[in-house]
C-alpha cells in the first residue's frame, strides 16, 4: 500500500491593522477618484481586503511558531491612537503597488512596530523589511505615482489583529484568526521616528 502525505495548506500569517467599514468606504471613495483624477488603470484593491501591515511572520508558519506568537502579541500594551493617511503614492517594484499611508509615524505605531519585533525576535521568521506603513489600494498600476498629498483619511486605531491568508481560485481570502486590542495610557520613553518619505 502506497504511503501519501497529504499536502497542507499554506499557512501564511501576518500581524495588521484592519479598518472598520465605514474607513473602508471613505479609503474606496478616495481611491476611486484618484485613480480618475491621475488616470490610473490596474486592479485596485477589494475594499475588504484593505489593511496595513505590521509584520509578516511568513509563507509556512508551524503551528508552535503561531501559538508562540499569538502569546507574544497578547504581552503587548500600548495606547490607542489617531493615524492620518494623508499621501499617496506608489512603490518601484514590477507589481507598482499604489498606496495611502501617513506622511507622518504616530509614536504610537512606531512603538507598536518595535514591541512587536522585539516579542517575534527568538522566533524563526525571515527577515522582515523596514517598517513603511502603508495600505494598498491598487496593484499593477500602469504608472507609478509620485507622493502627493491626500484628503486626510482619520483612522481611530483600537486594536491590531493576526490574519491568515488562504488561496482560493487565484485570489487570497483574508481570515481574521485574533484580535489584540490597544491597551495603556502612555508610552515608554519614545522610540525613534521621522519622516517616511
Amino acid at each position: 500500500m502506497r504511503n501519501e502525505t497529504a499536502v497542507p495548506e499554506p499557512n501564511r500569517l501576518f500581524f495588521a491593522l484592519w479598518p472598520h467599514e465605514a474607513l473602508r468606504a471613505r479609503i474606496a471613495e478616495q481611491a476611486d477618484a484618484l485613480f480618475q483624477r491621475r488616470g490610473l488603470r490596474g486592479h485596485p484593491s477589494r475594499p475588504a481586503r484593505y489593511h496595513l501591515t505590521l509584520y509578516f511572520l511568513g509563507d509556512a508558519v508551524p503551528a508552535a511558531v503561531e501559538a508562540s506568537a499569538r502569546q507574544a502579541a497578547a504581552r503587548i500594551e500600548t495606547p490607542p491612537f489617531v493615524l492620518q493617511l494623508d499621501q499617496a503614492g506608489s512603490f518601484n517594484n514590477p507589481q507598482v503597488p499604489v498606496w495611502f499611508g501617513p506622511s507622518e509615524i504616530p509614536a504610537e505605531l512606531a512603538y507598536l512596530d518595535q514591541a512587536l519585533r522585539r516579542a517575534l525576535k527568538g522566533l524563526p521568521l525571515g527577515p522582515t523589511p523596514r517598517f513603511k506603513p502603508h495600505l494598498t489600494v491598487m496593484r499593477d498600476a500602469n504608472q507609478r505615482l509620485r507622493p502627493e498629498p491626500l484628503q486626510p483619511i482619520s483612522w481611530q486605531v483600537e486594536e491590531f489583529v493576526l490574519i491568515r491568508s488562504h488561496l482560493e481560485k487565484n485570489r487570497f481570502r483574508y481570515e481574521v484568526l485574533e484580535t489584540y486590542p490597544l491597551r495603556g495610557r502612555a508610552l515608554p520613553p519614545p522610540p525613534e521616528q521621522g519622516r517616511l518619505f
